[in-house]
């Protein structure tokens, strides 16, 4: 498990920063994000049902369109695996997961900023498996590529819980493509077989806006996933 220093950026698996020496967190203790990397041992079959067998199609929610795949049994029972074996421990007690799917990600999307939360999607927590690293051609040239963080000019890096549902679709409609309403802390790089945990009220976004690839083969695929913790609870 490691953590980003606010201070100098870099990423720790420690309590304090080992190259300035800041004990300061990204966020609060709790509220994460946190990453895990070489979590799955049977990332090679997940990585070739997503390239190879995959049925991607547009799914549509509220104004935005995604191009989202089912998975099959075992590919859940492979990506589950992982997840208990990881978030189990870090938040005391069994998963409770409520969406698990696919997403791919190409050049062709519209390259907006879409900066958003995770408000509604059925779970406290969330999380990203990414299926393939970064390809090797420079398509990030000026940003790490992979998932972003960010504050809000008004309501910090989370949606506060009293968050009205109609202020949250106002953020969504109106300041999460406007560049000036945030403030970037830190991206996640996506990196192969490497799990990101955050909580669902963080605001967050796809890093760079614009995709790469044309298909599953070239593009951007992650695995994402909603849940909630039941306290006191095991696997």
């Amino acid at each position: 498990m490691s953590w980003r220093c606010q201070s100098c950026g870099c990423i720790n698996l420690e309590g304090r920063c080992h190259q300035c020496g800041s004990p300061e967190r990204f966020t609060a203790p709790g509220l994460g994000p946190w990453v895990f990397d070489g979590v799955s041992h049977e990332i090679v079959g997940i990585r070739r049902w997503a390239t190879d067998s995959a049925a991607f199609r547009g799914e549509t929610h509220g104004d935005d369109e995604f191009c989202v795949a089912h998975l099959p049994e075992d590919v859940v029972r492979w990506v589950m695996a992982a997840i208990y074996r990881k978030v189990s421990p870090l938040l005391g007690g069994a998963v409770r997961m409520h969406h698990l799917f696919a997403r791919l990600s190409t050049e062709v999307e519209e390259a907006t900023i879409r900066i958003h939360t995770d408000y509604g999607m059925g779970g406290a927590y969330a999380c990203v498996l990414y299926c393939g690293d970064v390809p090797k051609r420079d398509v990030t040239a000026d940003v790490t590529a992979g998932t972003g963080f960010f504050r809000h000019r008004t309501h910090g890096t989370h949606a506060p819980t009293d968050l009205s549902p109609t202020e949250h679709d106002r953020l969504l409609r109106e300041d999460a493509s406007d560049a000036t309403a945030w403030t970037r802390l830190w991206v996640c790089p996506m990196r192969a077989n490497r799990l990101l945990v955050y909580p669902s009220s963080a605001f967050h976004g796809r890093v760079p806006a614009a995709g790469w690839g044309t298909s599953a083969r070239d593009g951007r695929v992650v695995i994402v996933g909603f849940f909630d913790i039941e306290s006191g609870m095991s696997r």
